[in-house]
Order: structure tokens, then sequence, then C-alpha cells
């Protein structure tokens, strides 16, 4: 490769890049938010006058366990009026949680050449080698799992508004 083909190629990788972190820092904040909401509604569910209760009872939990009491506190919560959405909502949860983990936990590396591609190297903690795969998140993915989560975290807003039951049970 010649110093000029080679210097476009890295402007290019490097655009890429750029363009792949603030993607992955808008996934990170979106799903912050999602955590915080979901920290919140448990607090509602637990104690409607106080939200701090929320970070006091999940605290300790991972998000998975946080997720499960969100869930086994809303039906027992809401017995009475059972949500349709609360199975679709406990999955889209979980889903957010493994895209997320997909982005971060990734190490991204980008190929130089005519036309740079990004690879995605994810170690797994069940095996000692790495797993390498190309192509496995395509970079016009990500703002699709950014609105994902953005979306994800306006649905748990909206569970909480259409079920007004906090200290009414």
């Amino acid at each position: 490769m010649k110093d000029a083909d080679f210097n476009k190629a890295t402007e290019m990788a490097n655009a890429k890049f750029a363009e792949l972190h603030t993607h992955i820092g808008s996934i990170c904040s979106g799903f912050a938010d999602v955590e915080m909401e979901l920290i919140n509604a448990i607090g509602l569910l637990v104690d409607d006058g106080d939200l701090d209760v929320g970070e006091i009872v999940a605290d300790r939990l991972s998000y998975s366990q946080t997720v499960d009491l969100f869930e086994r506190l809303a039906k027992h919560r809401l017995k009475k009026n059972p949500p349709r959405e609360l199975p679709r909502l406990v999955a889209d949860l979980r889903k957010a949680a493994a895209l997320r983990n997909d982005v971060i936990h990734s190490s991204w590396l980008c190929s130089l050449g005519e036309k740079p591609t990004l690879y995605q190297e994810r170690v797994r903690r069940k095996h000692t080698r790495r797993q390498q795969s190309a192509g496995t998140i395509p970079l016009a993915q990500f703002p699709k799992i950014g609105k994902f989560i953005h979306d994800l975290f306006m649905a748990l807003q909206d569970f909480e508004t259409e079920y007004p039951v906090f200290g009414q049970q």
C-alpha cells in the first residue's frame, strides 16, 4: 500500500472509529437511563412516596436480578389489573442488556483496506479463548440499538404512568 493510500485508509478508519465511539457513548448513556428508570419503578412498586427505596432495595443486585425483582414486584402489586405489556417489557429489558453487553464488552478493530471494515472481538467469560467475528454488529445497527434503548426508557416511564396503582393497593 502506498503512503498516500495508507493515509487515506487511515483517515477513513479513524472516521469510522469516531462514529462508532459516538454511538457507543449514546448506547451507554441510554442504558444508564434505563437502569435508573427501572430502579425508580421498583421504588414506586415498593413505596410510592419514596423513590430512594428503589435504590436501597436494588443496591447490590445485578441488572438481571433487578429485572427479576421488577417483574416479581409488578406481578404482585398489579395482580388486580395485570399489565399485558409486562412480559414484553421484561423481555425488552433483557434484550437491551444483551445488546449493550455485546457493544461494550467488545474490542473494535478496523481493517485498513480500500473499504475499512469494523471487526468485533469479544472475550467471553465462559471461554478462555478470544472469539472474533466480522460484522457481528454492523455500524448501521448502532443507531437502531440506541433507538431501541431510548424507546425502552420511554416504555418504562409509560408503564409507571399507565399503572398509577402505586400506593393504591
